[in-house]
């Protein structure tokens, strides 16, 4: 948050998210996984997915009325990014720093999105 000029415990809504692909890494990076912590310290709980990424997907915009409450007193405290690779020539000494960019209001909407996992 400190990045953010948010306040600690600040609620606000995600409405979209992007990836950022390191080019040179590019041809490495397979997929991101975003999951959601009720724990703030500990990621422990981070069985709930955020948001998902693969290549040939520029990102995501929620609709207007749609986001994803966080950091409130009921929603998701902190994020773990889990970032596969594929990597099938084994090359080495290779580093990363791809991530992925979110986009939020202050204002609440209307519906609370989420991710079915079958």
């Amino acid at each position: 948050l400190n990045q953010t000029g948010l306040s600690e415990g600040q609620s606000v809504t995600m409405i979209g998210f992007a990836p950022v692909i390191a080019p040179e890494t590019e041809q490495f990076v397979h997929h991101f996984l975003v999951y959601g912590s009720y724990e703030a310290d500990s990621c422990e709980d981070s069985f709930n997915i955020v948001a998902a990424w693969a290549p040939g997907e520029p990102g995501t915009s929620l609709p207007e009325n749609v986001g994803i409450p966080l950091f409130g007193a009921n929603d998701f405290k902190s994020m773990v990014l889990e970032v596969h690779y594929n990597n099938p020539m084994e090359t080495k000494n290779q580093y990363d720093s791809s991530g992925m960019r979110f986009y939020y209001t202050l204002e609440p909407r209307e519906h609370k999105a989420g991710i079915l996992e079958a």
